[in-house]
């Protein structure tokens, strides 16, 4: 899991100790015992990936390489799989680009925008909604919609 851009274990620290404020608890934990917990309890991040990366990939990175030696046929497999997709979709971009009366379009659903978006400590603690960006673009005539 990922944190809000923006956010770090300071200011979390700091929201922490408002709610413990608010709440009228009077013995909390320490910046330094906030901060263990939260490295060593929980798998959380503040730094978002900037692509998307397949579960068999990141296994496959993270593993010991005796675990390694058991993935490897099906991580070849994907890349394999992988090298495929993109030469047919080269080939059918070169399709489009060649023959206009083709028509070749991608679609993403691209980055989830969590909305509203505030650094104040209230806004960590409601409902949220999700902005989805569906995105359609015309590889052949270079039209985004």
């Amino acid at each position: 899991m990922y944190l809000e851009k923006g956010l770090s274990i300071q200011k979390m620290f700091k929201f922490y100790q408002e709610w413990a404020d608010d709440k009228e608890i009077h013995i909390t934990a320490t910046e330094r015992q906030y901060r263990d917990i939260f490295n060593l309890e929980f798998n959380i991040a503040f730094h978002k990936p900037k692509k998307d990366q397949c579960d068999l990939y990141n296994a496959y990175n993270i593993a010991t390489e005796q675990i390694k030696s058991n993935l490897q046929l099906n991580y070849d497999n994907h890349q394999n799989n992988k090298d495929v997709a993109w030469s047919l979709k080269n080939a059918d971009k070169e399709l489009t680009l060649n023959d206009k009366t083709v028509l070749v379009v991608c679609f993403d659903l691209q980055k989830v925008l969590i909305t509203p978006m505030s650094e104040a400590s209230v806004f960590y603690c409601k409902s949220k909604y999700a902005t989805y960006n569906f995105t359609i673009y015309g590889v052949g005539n270079n039209s985004g919609f």
